[in-house]
């Protein structure tokens, strides 16, 4: 019983170390990856779009660390990667949550950064990326790219290599954990760990990634669709960084989102209680 107990502790801390290395294989073949595209530009005196150096080192720096953990899990992709397909029921009560925590979190990282300031580094970054210049590749970046690289690796090969040996609640953390540490700042490791942990709940609830891909989508749309769709420059939400002075959300948005949040998780739970009586 006492060597079960010690495998299995193993077990765990061997899976965690996993993890960490899935996330430094990414942050390094990212960094290798951006100096090439760097090299390349001062080498052929080329102009590259910033979100197209980022949306390919996304997605060849994620899609290796992807495949390195399909490898090491020796299990059937489409099992570890949960490729089934969502109910559309459901998806709407995930959509809807997106929307809301997209508010509710963006308001909470406005909060946080009232007391630690953002760099100007990071704020020159974000501003560079919504400078309103190629809007189309900037939604391809946030809305595909970013939610399919992100949700394969985070809710797909962590999550199911986590819940191999933890239980439900520690496996949705701790990806969440790693979810969060992937974005390397302090600002939004506080959002992405917490919508992670509801990323990964639904996966586990669904037994489908489609549906956190969705959510992740919607999240990072929405600021988007909100600032060049319908064209509303909201302090604090559409409007990355406007002055050096953080400023909050106005506080009917904040209400809004809060009221967005909770009508699409009651939906969610009444869909997956009247699923629980359907099939017992």
């Amino acid at each position: 019983m006492e060597e079960d107990q010690i495998n299995s502790e193993r077990s765990k801390a061997l899976i965690f170390f996993e993890a960490l290395a899935l996330c430094t294989i990414t942050v390094i073949a990212g960094g290798v990856i951006g100096v090439l595209f760097f090299a390349i530009q001062s080498i052929g005196k080329l102009k590259i779009d910033q979100k197209l150096i980022m949306a390919m080192g996304n997605s060849l720096s994620f899609g290796f660390a992807i495949w390195v953990g399909l490898k090491i899990s020796k299990q059937k992709y489409k099992e570890v990667l949960r490729l089934n397909l969502p109910d559309w029921k459901e998806s709407v009560s995930f959509i809807i949550a997106a929307i809301g925590f997209s508010i509710v979190l963006s308001e909470l990282d406005n909060i946080f950064s009232i007391f630690f300031p953002k760099w100007e580094l990071f704020t020159n970054l974000v501003q560079g990326i919504f400078n309103g210049d190629n809007i189309f590749l900037l939604a391809i970046l946030l809305s595909v790219v970013a939610p399919l690289t992100e949700e394969f690796l985070f809710r797909g090969v962590i999550l199911d290599r986590f819940l191999r040996s933890y239980s439900a609640w520690a496996s949705f953390l701790l990806s969440a954990f790693f979810f969060g540490l992937i974005h390397l700042n302090p600002w939004q490791f506080i959002g992405s760990s917490i919508l992670g942990v509801y990323m990964a709940w639904i996966v586990f609830k669904t037994n489908s990634i489609a549906n956190s891909i969705l959510v992740h989508a919607v999240f990072n749309g929405t600021p988007i669709l909100i600032l060049y769709g319908f064209k509303l420059e909201i302090p604090g939400f559409s409007i990355p960084f406007p002055s050096k002075i953080q400023v909050l959300q106005p506080l009917w948005l904040d209400l809004l989102g809060l009221l967005i949040t909770c009508f699409g998780l009651s939906l969610t739970f009444f869909l997956f209680r009247r699923r629980k009586e359907k099939f017992g």
